[in-house]
């Protein structure tokens, strides 16, 4: 039983010594201007966008210039994917990121 305590008290320390870092909006981003060239080949551009709604609540569109539009079945399939890796990576900021594609 001590030995156990004694391991848990290391495995403790080591972590608070060594906190592992939580990716910052930079390193999501990043992750997810990767994702967007994956899902949609083309041009991605960011923009900062506000709903007039709520005008506190700030987003981060991404606007994509498809080399070439997908038919709407390929389109509706991409997008689900797109939204559905955009929950793994930032599940914290559902919602914060939207997507348009042209």
């Amino acid at each position: 039983m001590e030995g156990a305590l004694t391991s848990k008290v290391g495995e403790l320390e080591c972590q608070i010594a060594n906190p592992a870092r939580s990716p910052t909006l930079a390193d999501r981003l990043e992750e997810l201007i990767d994702l967007t060239n994956e899902v949609f080949p083309g041009r991605v551009c960011l923009e900062k966008s506000i709903d007039p709604d709520y005008p506190g609540t700030v987003h981060v569109l991404f606007r994509v210039a498809c080399e070439r539009r997908p038919e709407i079945d390929d389109l509706i399939d991409k997008e689900v994917l797109w939204h559905g890796r955009v929950r793994e990576i930032a599940p914290d900021s559902i919602g914060r990121f939207r997507l348009l594609v042209k």
